[in-house]
């Protein structure tokens, strides 16, 4: 059928043949695929996931402005959360970190369970404790100095590179990105629309490949 009808052709469609796996048309199928895949990101703005460790090798600074770098890259915690929040060792989860008292919600008991880019809570908790005593505006001021000098970004930027990595990291096609993004991030519940403003990015690996 496909012979003479041609693989577009609603003849083929039709058929049972059609239903039959074909590597050939499969992997033309993918490489359609990524190519809209390449041009969508195209109009994103990408995050180099070179970048994304080197910031989290700050956690092994004397450098508490590192130290704050790598919680937030981590943890995509809001800066007031590292002081306010209440954080703990997921008991259900040995990859995560509970969050409640969450900034920017009603529900101050809501606790949400975040998945760590480097995959170690014990060590995120001890850094956590190192930076509790700093003054959170003055220090909050000089970390953004810091970021806008060597990386020019700001500390929301780090929050946004967390949500895309973390999605990257899921690997799970089935589930929504502004469904999972919106969990993470701790927003309001039902509320997704927040979660479109971090969707403007894509993680990009070339440069490990390179």
């Amino acid at each position: 059928m496909k012979e003479k009808w041609g693989y577009n052709s609603l003849e083929y469609r039709k058929s049972q043949e059609h239903l039959v796996f074909d590597p050939i048309e499969k992997h033309k199928n993918i490489i359609e695929y990524n190519q809209k895949v390449f041009e969508r990101n195209e109009n994103c703005k990408p995050i180099k996931v070179s970048l994304i460790k080197r910031l989290l090798a700050y956690k092994d600074s004397d450098d508490y402005r590192k130290q704050i770098v790598y919680l937030l890259i981590n943890s995509g915690a809001r800066y007031h959360e590292l002081f306010t929040g209440v954080w703990a060792l997921d008991p259900e989860n040995t990859h995560n970190v509970l969050l409640s008292n969450i900034a920017k919600t009603r529900d101050k008991t809501r606790e949400i369970s975040k998945p760590l880019l480097d995959d170690n809570p014990t060590t995120f908790m001890d850094v956590l404790n190192k930076i509790k005593n700093r003054n959170e505006l003055s220090s909050h001021a000089l970390v953004n100095r810091f970021l806008n000098r060597t990386i020019q970004e700001s500390t929301y930027f780090l929050r946004k590179a967390y949500a895309n990595m973390a999605y990257h990291i899921l690997n799970d096609p089935s589930m929504a990105k502004t469904t999972y993004i919106s969990r993470i991030l701790g927003h309001e519940v039902h509320n997704e629309h927040t979660a479109l403003n971090y969707q403007n990015f894509y993680i990009d690996v070339r440069d490990l490949l390179s």
